[in-house]
C-alpha cells in the first residue's frame, strides 16, 4: 500500500508515493434525519484537504432512520 501526498517541484505540483501504511479515517454519525445528513455531507465536502500530509481520502457513514445508511467518500484530485 502506498500512501500519496502532493508537493511542489519547480513551481509545478508532484505527486509523492511513500510505502508507508494508509490509515483512512472513518467518520460515523449515527440517526440522522434526512435533512441533517444532507447537511452534514454538504460540510464535509466542502471540507479542504492538507495535501502536503494525506490521507486524500476522507470516509463518512452517516446513519438515517434504523435501517439506511449513506456512504460519503470525499477524494481529493488535482
Amino acid at each position: 500500500q502506498y500512501s500519496l501526498t502532493i508537493s511542489k517541484y519547480n513551481k509545478s505540483p508532484l505527486q509523492i508515493a511513500t510505502g508507508t501504511e494508509l490509515s483512512i479515517p472513518l467518520t460515523l454519525v449515527d440517526r440522522a434525519s434526512h435533512e441533517e445528513a444532507q447537511t452534514y455531507l454538504a460540510q464535509q465536502a466542502s471540507q479542504p484537504f492538507d495535501i502536503t500530509q494525506g490521507p486524500l481520502l476522507r470516509l463518512s457513514l452517516v446513519g438515517v432512520g434504523q435501517n439506511e445508511h449513506l456512504l460519503m467518500m470525499t477524494i481529493h484530485h488535482i
